[in-house]
């Protein structure tokens, strides 16, 4: 990767769990060659309480949508 330049940057959701989601970005070059990828949990929180919680089913659901919706991308 060189600036100036440009990039493109896909993020996919490859998991879900019960208090977290599982993110993959892959970052492409110009040329559309991968150049570096990267994986996040992003975990679903109470901040009050400072406890992680169950991820809601109707936000699962949404969130498993999306993944089969993306999956028909790549």
């Amino acid at each position: 990767l060189f600036f100036p330049g440009n990039v493109t940057v896909c993020t996919i959701a490859k998991e879900v769990k019960n208090t977290s989601i599982i993110l993959e970005h892959l970052v492409y070059d110009e040329a559309g060659d991968l150049a570096v990828s990267g994986t996040e949990v992003i975990v679903h929180f109470d901040f009050v309480k400072q406890t992680k919680i169950p991820l809601t089913d109707q936000l699962r659901e949404n969130i498993r949508r999306y993944i089969e919706k993306q999956a028909k991308n790549y």
